[in-house]
């Protein structure tokens, strides 16, 4: 999913107070290549935002596995 509408979806799941959570991969592109998970370059320049009952966090750096 191109990142725009990711950030779409989030903020209008994030509206109607839905509990949503997005991981992006700056440094991964466009794809489906789960292989970036794996990958410690991509992975290092994850960033996590969510949001509970309305309210959003900043983005804030993660490392997912």
């Amino acid at each position: 999913m191109p990142y725009h509408q990711s950030r779409i979806l989030y903020y209008k799941l994030a509206a109607s107070g839905d509990d949503v959570r997005l991981i992006s991969f700056p440094k991964a592109g466009h794809g489906t290549d789960f292989a970036m998970l794996s990958d410690n370059a991509t992975r290092g320049g994850a960033y996590e935002e969510t949001a509970r009952g309305g309210h959003t966090t900043p983005p804030r750096p993660a490392t997912p596995t």
